[in-house]
């Protein structure tokens, strides 16, 4: 009876990591991991199978709280069948709005998409990507220091 569930368990093990194949080449990205308030957030889902994926609505992505698991936006998806040929990708943002219009608050957030490596609408593939909103986001663009004393040559 042990040999017949643990052959069980193989077989599902086996089934399920071949319905989730081609999830590493499908990815879902931010161009930055923090953003002011207010700021626009991109992101880019990137499709690096030779076939088409599909998504069961539009926009393609929802964000989410990512401590609460809470939905923020979008304020309206529409079920319909979107697509995204192979080695194609597409770029799409975000107004920090939740689903009223209203600002979101500080903190960190998820974008995620959900997608079929081949229409079958059954069998879905969450992808997901986190970000933070916060005043103040760490930069390494300028050194304090050094700008410090290029200002202080002028005053």
């Amino acid at each position: 009876m042990t040999a017949v569930r643990v052959g069980l368990v193989t077989a599902a093990a086996i089934v399920f990591q071949a319905l989730d194949a081609g999830a590493d080449d499908v990815t879902l990205s931010t161009s930055r991991p923090c953003y002011a308030p207010g700021e626009t957030v991109s992101f880019v889902l990137a499709n690096a199978l030779e076939s088409t994926i599909f998504m069961p609505h539009w926009p393609v992505w929802a964000v989410f709280e990512a401590a609460t698991g809470s939905p923020v936006a979008p304020a309206v998806a529409y079920d319909f069948i979107v697509s995204l040929d192979g080695h194609g990708s597409a770029t799409d943002t975000w107004n920090q709005r939740d689903y009223d219009g209203n600002a979101v608050n500080a903190g960190e957030y998820r974008v995620e998409v959900r997608y079929s490596a081949s229409w079958r609408p059954w069998v879905l593939t969450t992808i997901v990507a986190t970000f933070e909103i916060s005043g103040s986001c760490p930069t390494t663009a300028v050194d304090r220091v050094q700008w410090g004393r290029f200002k202080g040559r002028f005053r």
